[in-house]
Protein backbone atom coordinates (compact mmCIF):
# COMPACT_ATOMS: atom_id res chain seq x y z
CA UNK A 1 0.00 0.00 0.00
CA UNK A 2 1.30 3.55 -0.57
CA UNK A 3 1.72 5.69 1.99
CA UNK A 4 2.37 9.15 2.51
CA UNK A 5 2.97 12.61 4.97
CA UNK A 6 1.49 15.59 3.94
CA UNK A 7 3.32 18.72 5.41
CA UNK A 8 1.14 21.11 6.73
CA UNK A 9 2.44 24.10 8.03
CA UNK A 10 1.04 27.33 7.16
CA UNK A 11 -1.13 25.80 4.27
CA UNK A 12 -5.20 27.03 4.39
CA UNK A 13 -6.59 23.99 6.65
CA UNK A 14 -9.46 23.01 3.62
CA UNK A 15 -7.10 22.64 1.20
CA UNK A 16 -5.36 19.94 3.53
CA UNK A 17 -8.69 18.06 4.34
CA UNK A 18 -8.83 18.17 0.21
CA UNK A 19 -5.76 16.27 0.31
CA UNK A 20 -6.70 14.11 2.60
CA UNK A 21 -10.17 13.53 0.98
CA UNK A 22 -8.30 12.81 -2.19
CA UNK A 23 -5.79 10.29 -0.48
CA UNK A 24 -8.08 8.40 1.10
CA UNK A 25 -10.09 7.80 -2.40
CA UNK A 26 -6.99 6.62 -3.88
CA UNK A 27 -6.21 4.32 -1.33
CA UNK A 28 -2.92 5.95 0.15
CA UNK A 29 -2.26 5.32 3.77
CA UNK A 30 -1.37 8.55 5.03
CA UNK A 31 1.11 8.75 7.61
CA UNK A 32 1.35 10.78 11.19
CA UNK A 33 2.09 14.18 10.43
CA UNK A 34 5.25 13.95 13.05
CA UNK A 35 6.94 10.90 13.05
CA UNK A 36 7.79 8.86 16.39
CA UNK A 37 11.01 7.36 15.25
CA UNK A 38 13.67 9.56 14.85
CA UNK A 39 15.34 10.43 11.71
CA UNK A 40 17.98 8.01 10.43
CA UNK A 41 20.53 8.48 7.47
CA UNK A 42 19.31 7.41 4.20
CA UNK A 43 21.46 4.44 3.17
CA UNK A 44 23.17 4.82 -0.33
CA UNK A 45 22.53 1.52 -2.53
CA UNK A 46 25.25 -0.34 -3.11
CA UNK A 47 27.71 0.32 -6.02
CA UNK A 48 26.82 -3.18 -7.21
CA UNK A 49 22.94 -3.10 -6.69
CA UNK A 50 20.80 -3.68 -9.39
CA UNK A 51 18.76 -0.86 -11.28
CA UNK A 52 15.30 -2.89 -10.23
CA UNK A 53 16.49 -3.11 -6.60
CA UNK A 54 17.14 0.66 -6.36
CA UNK A 55 14.09 1.40 -8.17
CA UNK A 56 11.89 -1.00 -5.70
CA UNK A 57 13.47 0.74 -2.62
CA UNK A 58 12.44 4.27 -4.25
CA UNK A 59 8.82 2.89 -4.84
CA UNK A 60 8.27 1.20 -1.68
CA UNK A 61 9.41 5.02 0.16
CA UNK A 62 7.02 6.85 1.97
CA UNK A 63 5.96 10.48 -0.28
CA UNK A 64 6.36 13.48 1.64
CA UNK A 65 3.86 15.77 -0.05
CA UNK A 66 4.08 19.70 -0.15
CA UNK A 67 1.93 21.61 -1.86
CA UNK A 68 3.68 24.07 -3.92
CA UNK A 69 1.79 27.50 -3.05
CA UNK A 70 3.02 30.65 -1.73
CA UNK A 71 2.20 30.41 1.79
CA UNK A 72 4.58 26.93 1.60
CA UNK A 73 7.32 28.69 -0.57
CA UNK A 74 7.85 31.30 2.40
CA UNK A 75 6.85 29.08 5.65
CA UNK A 76 10.43 29.28 7.31
CA UNK A 77 9.64 25.67 8.33
CA UNK A 78 9.00 24.19 5.32
CA UNK A 79 12.95 23.65 4.42
CA UNK A 80 13.70 22.00 7.68
CA UNK A 81 10.76 19.88 7.25
CA UNK A 82 11.55 18.47 3.92
CA UNK A 83 15.46 18.06 5.09
CA UNK A 84 13.79 16.09 7.40
CA UNK A 85 12.13 13.89 5.45
CA UNK A 86 14.62 13.40 3.29
CA UNK A 87 16.79 12.38 6.04
CA UNK A 88 14.14 9.66 6.79
CA UNK A 89 14.15 8.19 3.32
CA UNK A 90 10.85 9.85 1.93
CA UNK A 91 10.43 11.32 -1.67
CA UNK A 92 9.70 14.52 -1.75
CA UNK A 93 6.30 14.79 -4.17
CA UNK A 94 5.07 18.70 -4.73
CA UNK A 95 1.88 19.21 -5.25
CA UNK A 96 0.72 22.25 -7.12
CA UNK A 97 -2.71 24.03 -5.81
CA UNK A 98 -6.26 23.69 -7.54
CA UNK A 99 -6.54 25.34 -10.50
CA UNK A 100 -3.19 25.23 -12.03
CA UNK A 101 -2.06 28.61 -10.29
CA UNK A 102 1.52 29.56 -10.91
CA UNK A 103 2.53 28.11 -8.00
CA UNK A 104 6.09 28.58 -6.13
CA UNK A 105 8.85 25.97 -4.67
CA UNK A 106 10.15 26.10 -1.07
CA UNK A 107 14.01 27.01 -1.62
CA UNK A 108 15.22 23.47 -1.10
CA UNK A 109 12.53 21.73 -3.25
CA UNK A 110 14.82 22.08 -6.56
CA UNK A 111 17.79 20.22 -4.89
CA UNK A 112 15.51 17.13 -3.28
CA UNK A 113 12.06 16.99 -5.15
CA UNK A 114 11.44 14.22 -6.26
CA UNK A 115 8.84 15.18 -8.32
CA UNK A 116 5.79 18.08 -9.27
CA UNK A 117 2.21 17.18 -10.11
CA UNK A 118 -0.97 18.60 -10.59
CA UNK A 119 -3.81 18.00 -8.09
CA UNK A 120 -5.41 15.10 -9.92
CA UNK A 121 -5.52 12.01 -8.18
CA UNK A 122 -4.54 10.37 -11.33
CA UNK A 123 -1.09 12.07 -11.47
CA UNK A 124 -0.35 11.92 -7.65
CA UNK A 125 -1.01 8.08 -7.32
CA UNK A 126 1.53 7.22 -9.97
CA UNK A 127 3.89 9.69 -8.68
CA UNK A 128 3.18 8.40 -5.03
CA UNK A 129 4.15 4.89 -6.37
CA UNK A 130 7.11 5.74 -7.27
CA UNK A 131 6.30 6.63 -11.08
CA UNK A 132 7.66 10.31 -11.52
CA UNK A 133 5.32 12.80 -13.83
CA UNK A 134 7.66 15.88 -13.66
CA UNK A 135 4.56 18.08 -14.55
CA UNK A 136 4.52 22.08 -14.81
CA UNK A 137 1.71 23.86 -12.74
CA UNK A 138 -0.31 23.82 -15.56
CA UNK A 139 -0.28 19.67 -15.91
CA UNK A 140 2.47 20.32 -19.48
CA UNK A 141 5.36 17.98 -19.28
CA UNK A 142 8.28 20.00 -17.13
CA UNK A 143 11.79 19.10 -17.61
CA UNK A 144 13.01 16.41 -15.88
CA UNK A 145 15.73 17.73 -13.12
CA UNK A 146 19.47 16.09 -13.43
CA UNK A 147 20.85 14.96 -10.59
CA UNK A 148 24.71 16.16 -10.44
CA UNK A 149 26.68 13.17 -9.67
CA UNK A 150 30.47 13.17 -8.83
CA UNK A 151 33.16 11.02 -10.95
CA UNK A 152 34.76 9.09 -8.13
Amino acid sequence: MSKARIYRGKIDPSIIAELEQLLAGIGCEQLDDTPSEPAEPVEEPAPDAEEGEVEAEIATAPAFLVILDEACAIDPDTDPAIMAAVARGERIIGIWPQGGGGGATPKCFPDVGYDTVVWDPGCIRPSIDGTPQHQKPDGSPAVRPETPTNVC
